[in-house]
């Protein structure tokens, strides 16, 4: 009888016992598949919160704009790399109506655009450029149809006794995650929003660092620079707030399953302990005839490995259902609208799913020496005489 026949023929003949180990390296799996899936998901809002706000800080004032000589200081804050100032204005139409202007010096690090409930429809790099560094306007697409304007024209504002006329550089629109009552104002460059209103002053001042490592020391320096009166906001402490929710909840599951993860071995242990000791006589005669305890030893990780690979796939399938049930409650325990879609890449459950296939061998295997460890010490005379 070859090597493998005598194992296969081992795990059928003793079916009980391959059922019970069988089902004992099932939950193995299946926990040890949900703690993948479980830090796949945490590393998945992890990153779509890193990405969804730039890390930085915005400084604004309780009394409504400010003159923005105030901050212009706050630009040379170490591990400051950029800055989005903006002005909040209007605008009145030949109806005697309110349009509401905004002036930015960076569109597109704009929250609309940033959480892409905005999206830039003609114009392109050539309108952010031109709002950044020229004159122009970013109109909206409803607008722009009405006013049966198209990108080139100009387009003259007035407020009280100023005007102010730009060129259309860009037209934009709202997409379908944006909110229903989104306003859709004018964007215009800031010079030409603060020639509008009639005052160098801005609404909101956001500058950004560098790093994410770099922010609180550069709070810190701002804050001591900081203009009376002005007020400065971590921009980040929204999806602060989002990672603790979600490491507090992930904690309590990782936790928990690593309780049943250890229970699982040592039950495993035990009953591997019992199924070799049922096993000496079998192990006593193969030494009789010239069998290396090396050979026994490699013949029963052999038996195993055949019952822990499909007993892997079933775990696997069980615990894909129950980890996207315990995945949408992480996602449910924390506000999505902070860190915008999350999901996590095929890629990334496939290489949980062949990590956690060699962690369940690598525990069984560990599991059978220290269950055979008591058999392997005794020479075979001392198995032999446990036989009679």
């Amino acid at each position: 009888m070859t090597f493998w026949n005598q194992a296969f023929f081992a795990v059928t003949r003793r079916r009980t016992k391959s059922v019970v180990l069988a089902l004992i390296i099932i939950l193995i799996s299946g926990v040890f598949v949900l703690q993948g899936v479980i830090t796949s998901t945490l590393t998945a809002i992890t990153q779509a919160a890193e990405n969804q706000i730039r890390p930085g800080f915005t400084v604004t004032s309780p009394a409504g704009d400010f003159q923005q000589k105030a901050v212009d200081a706050l630009l040379s804050t170490p591990h400051v790399s950029g800055h989005n100032f903006t002005l909040d204005t209007s605008a009145e139409n030949a109806e005697g109506h309110f349009q509401s202007v905004l002036g930015v010096s960076d569109l597109l690090e704009l929250p609309t655009f940033t959480k892409k409930e905005s999206e830039l429809k003609q114009g392109g790099d050539d309108a952010v450029t031109q709002l950044r560094d020229g004159t122009g306007a970013v109109i909206a697409e409803p607008f722009a149809a009405a006013q049966k304007l198209t990108i080139g024209d100009e387009l003259t504002l007035t407020r009280d006794d100023e005007s102010i006329t730009c060129r259309i550089v860009g037209i934009y629109a709202l997409t379908e995650t944006a909110p229903s009552d989104s306003e859709l104002p004018i964007y215009t460059d800031l010079k030409s929003a603060q020639k509008l209103a009639g005052k160098d002053a801005l609404s909101t001042a956001t500058f950004y660092t560098d790093s994410r490592h770099h922010l609180d020391a550069a709070i810190t320096e701002a804050k001591a620079h900081l203009a009376q009166g002005l007020e400065l906001k971590n921009n980040n402490s929204s999806v602060a707030a989002v990672l603790d929710s979600v490491a507090g909840v992930t904690t309590l599951i990782s936790r928990l399953l690593w309780a049943v993860l250890a229970a699982g071995a040592a039950i495993l242990v035990l009953v591997l302990t019992f199924w070799t000791r049922s096993r000496i006589h079998e192990v006593g005669v193969l030494l009789s005839i010239g069998y290396s305890k090396r050979r026994l030893f490699a013949q029963f990780v052999t038996e195993l490995t055949m019952l822990a690979v499909p007993s892997f796939v079933i775990g696997m399938f069980i615990s894909e259902g129950i980890g996207y049930a315990l995945s949408s409650y992480v996602l449910n325990t924390v506000n999505t609208a902070a860190v915008g879609d999350v999901s996590v890449s095929r890629g990334a459950l496939v290489l949980t799913a062949a990590f956690s296939l060699v962690a369940v061998l690598a525990i069984v295997v560990v599991s059978l020496l220290i269950a055979m460890i008591p058999i392997l010490r005794l020479h075979p005379k001392q198995i032999l005489s446990k036989m009679s």
